[in-house]
């Protein structure tokens, strides 16, 4: 297989991926076809599932935590939400957004959609509909689900989850393109269209993001030097960067990665020691 599987089917273009929680099975947004549930490990299709998209075409999908539910979004301003052992959709409402779906994702408890268009986010549950909103470019829940994060041009905002009060700010240069929360909850990676990962822990005191190049403090209006933040080094350079965070667990840092160029996603490793971006 020269460690790659070969997925094969009617399915058109691709708009959106996504691994089930236990990494056994792939949902896939697809033009022809709609949403498609596969078997990660064969790379067979195992069902199409039954959701009226009408004229429109799907885009993200998602997973909710316990595996036994999915949602996407759809091309029509349209939100779908399904059952993944039936096949059957269950809840179909419009985002109103009058655009693309561009992301969609469960909350941890998998009581909440988040769901986003052209930097505005809707946070809907079955109970009771749209229950919030907020700007942003792109946006994360905190592992255990007592906060988000949301980021746009030049700015990263930390809100409640429940009420989106917001509860910390900080300001960056240039847009934000993605934004997510390490698995320890205490930090907060952005990807950022001047090339540069920020990495941010949430303590007490005015945060700071530092430069691990200059040794000085980049943003907050405080210097200091970098000993531990040196730590981390660059691991691999290509179309996708890996960088080692070693230093996370004692300090914030920043990790020019790659040469140039927008960085559009971000993620991090279960073990809090590597940090995925391109």
């Amino acid at each position: 297989m020269n460690g790659y599987l070969r997925f094969k089917g009617p399915i058109g273009l691709v708009n959106g991926l996504a691994y089930s929680p236990d990494g056994l099975q792939l949902l896939s947004g697809c033009e022809q076809n709609g949403v498609v549930l596969w078997d990660a490990l064969k790379g067979t299709q195992l069902r199409t599932l039954d959701v009226n998209f009408n004229s429109a075409v799907a885009r993200p999908v998602a997973f909710s935590p316990s595996g036994h539910l999915g949602v996407a979004g759809d091309n029509g301003d349209g939100m779908h939400l399904f059952d993944l052992k039936s096949g059957r959709e269950l809840q179909q409402w419009r985002a109103n957004f009058n655009a693309f779906i561009e992301v969609a994702s469960f909350s941890p408890d998998g009581e909440r959609i988040l769901y986003g268009s052209t930097g505005r986010f809707k946070l809907w549950t079955r109970a009771r509909g749209e229950i919030g909103a907020f700007n942003g470019n792109c946006a994360s829940f905190s592992p255990d689900d007592k906060l988000m994060a949301t980021a746009g041009a030049g700015t990263l905002q930390v809100l409640e989850a429940a009420g989106l009060k917001p509860v910390r700010e900080w300001q960056l240069p240039g847009p934000v393109h993605a934004v997510a929360f390490a698995h320890d909850g205490r930090h907060i990676a952005t990807a950022n269209g001047n090339g540069t990962v920020y990495i941010f822990r949430l303590a007490d005191g005015p945060p700071r993001a530092l430069s691990a190049a200059g040794g000085k403090a980049a943003a907050g209006g405080r210097s200091e030097t970098l000993r531990r933040a040196r730590r981390g080094r660059e691991l691999h350079r290509h179309e996708v960067a890996v960088c080692s965070a070693g230093a996370l667990p004692d300090g914030v840092a920043r990790k020019r990665a790659g040469a140039g160029g927008k960085r559009r996603t971000t993620a991090f490793s279960y073990n809090h020691k590597t940090i995925l971006h391109g």
